[in-house]
């Protein structure tokens, strides 16, 4: 368990950042008001002071943030809704909250999609980042990062190993269309739960499991009523930190570069999160939690059993989703070719 339980299923990470608009003057700065759904103390907690002390630094004063990342300013979709319309600068939110503006950031959670987290950073820097600029620009947005939440995996009452294992089982999903399109194809039996009715509902046995990022199954409680924990890492989940655009291209070269630049690369973003998440598996072991990790043979019948998935994500996403999904292929091959 690590510190208090988290807010939300995605709210360690995910917060927002607004200012007043203005153009920077020695008489008065631009006010950065920073709001997110975080707890105090915790990695993304530290993240946002960092970057509140950098702009304040390497602004001289030309910047004034205003940190409000403990719940604050409203939800990532209001956040977002907020940023379009010119009436904040700045918000970071999930993927579940980004795909209703732009659901074709679903296909990216494709299951096994990826053959390993190097070949998602190659993929990721390389290919997908400038892919979804294109997007987000008609939306009058521009993506500052990428920030990575972790490998989705698999909890349950019992051991998940195989794919057989999860029909007729009671698994939770919530918004994302990924998960839900995984647990149809498997035929689970697909239990719609928000968050807050996730622990009553394990406590209950109206659920039986469902998937979870390491932070998340280490943070909320359901240690405690899903004792297995497969590492089927069978995508990575993640959000946007989100400028809008046309306020951040009419800031002066040197606040933009400043506003841009200042938050933590996503290289260390990952690297800060893997660790965690690296840890908090190991103290979910150390707690009671028996840790499964699949084998090769597993993995490719998981691979196998949830490849129709693919076809109809890209599908129900529409629009571009093709497109993106082409552009993935080309970056894995990519990869491939540059290891030989």
């Amino acid at each position: 368990m690590i510190g208090r339980p988290l807010c939300s299923a995605l709210g360690v990470f995910f917060g927002l950042c607004l200012s007043n608009g203005e153009a920077a003057s020695q008489s008065q700065p631009v006010a950065v008001r920073v709001g997110s759904f975080i707890n105090s103390g915790s990695p993304s907690d530290v993240l946002f002071k960092d970057y509140a002390a950098a702009l304040t630094e390497s602004g001289g004063g030309a910047l004034e943030p205003n940190l409000m990342i403990y719940g604050e300013a409203g939800s990532e979709e209001q956040a977002l809704a907020a940023v379009r319309r010119g009436r904040i600068e700045l918000a970071s939110s999930s993927f579940l909250a980004v795909s209703s503006m732009i659901p074709e950031i679903e296909v990216t959670m494709a299951p096994f999609l990826f053959d390993s987290i190097e070949e998602y950073d190659f993929v990721l820097d390389r290919y997908l980042l400038d892919e979804f600029q294109a997007l987000v620009a008609e939306k009058d947005l521009t993506v500052l990062r990428w920030i990575e939440m972790g490998a989705q995996n698999l909890y349950g009452k019992k051991p998940i190993l195989a794919p057989e294992d999860v029909k007729g089982y009671r698994m939770r999903t919530s918004s994302d269309t990924a998960t839900r399109v995984i647990w149809e194809v498997l035929e689970a039996d697909i239990i719609f739960l928000e968050s807050s009715n996730l622990i009553p509902s394990l406590q209950t046995g109206l659920l039986d499991g469902g998937a979870a990022v390491p932070l998340v199954y280490g943070g909320t409680g359901i240690t405690e009523y899903a004792r297995h924990y497969t590492l089927s890492n069978h995508f990575y989940l993640g959000g946007w930190l989100v400028a809008n655009r046309r306020w951040l291209d009419g800031l002066p070269d040197n606040l933009r570069r400043i506003v841009a630049d200042s938050f933590a690369s996503n290289a260390e973003i990952r690297s800060t999160f893997r660790a965690l998440s690296k840890d908090v598996v190991e103290d979910s072991a150390r707690a009671g939690t028996t840790v499964h990790r699949l084998t090769d043979a597993q993995r490719s019948a998981w691979r196998e059993a949830t490849a129709p998935t693919h076809k109809r994500l890209i599908e129900e996403m529409g629009g571009r989703s093709q497109q993106i999904y082409d552009v993935i292929q080309e970056g894995k091959r990519a990869y491939r070719a540059q290891l030989h």
